[in-house]
């Protein structure tokens, strides 16, 4: 291989820059070549060729009445319950003196109306012995997993 000479214009790292995808070069003139092939476009412009597929494209859902009313008899009882829980909520705090200034967000009536629910079944199935098939699942998972503690849970929930 011969030495390069001084009066060369084209260094080595211009000769490979101008090569393309498809393995065409410029000419001696120095002008590129201009390819057509999918992914020497693709380059060009910066993106990739599987960015540029058609991507396919998922129908909207159908309305079902079903679920549609399922969804709107939950959102019934959620708003009575939440409305119920804000009025003895509103009614605890006229009467309390810690939690008058109590903002908005921090407000957990709905929480509090289920522990206070969630207590008075475990109360009447525990301490009173109530029978049913209700009572009898509940002694089940409430005794069953706290034991002799079941007896005190009414009052931690409260």
């Amino acid at each position: 291989m011969a030495p390069r000479t001084s009066g060369s214009t084209r260094s080595r790292s211009a000769a490979s820059s101008t090569r393309t995808r498809g393995g065409s070069t410029s000419g001696r003139n120095g002008k590129e070549a201009s390819t057509t092939k999918k992914g020497a476009t693709a380059k060009k412009n910066g993106r990739n060729s599987r960015n540029t597929a058609r991507r396919t494209v998922t129908p909207p859902k159908r309305f079902n009445p079903i679920t549609a009313l399922f969804r709107g008899i939950y959102i019934l009882i959620a708003s009575i319950w939440l409305g119920v829980a804000a009025i003895l909520g509103g009614t605890a705090r006229k009467y309390g003196e810690s939690a008058r200034e109590l903002e908005s967000a921090h407000r957990r009536d709905g929480l509090a109306l289920t522990l206070v629910g969630l207590a008075i079944v475990i109360a009447s199935v525990v301490w009173w012995g109530l029978d049913g098939e209700f009572a009898n699942g509940v002694v089940a998972v409430v005794v069953g997993t706290f034991g002799l503690v079941a007896w005190g849970i009414p009052v931690l929930l409260l």
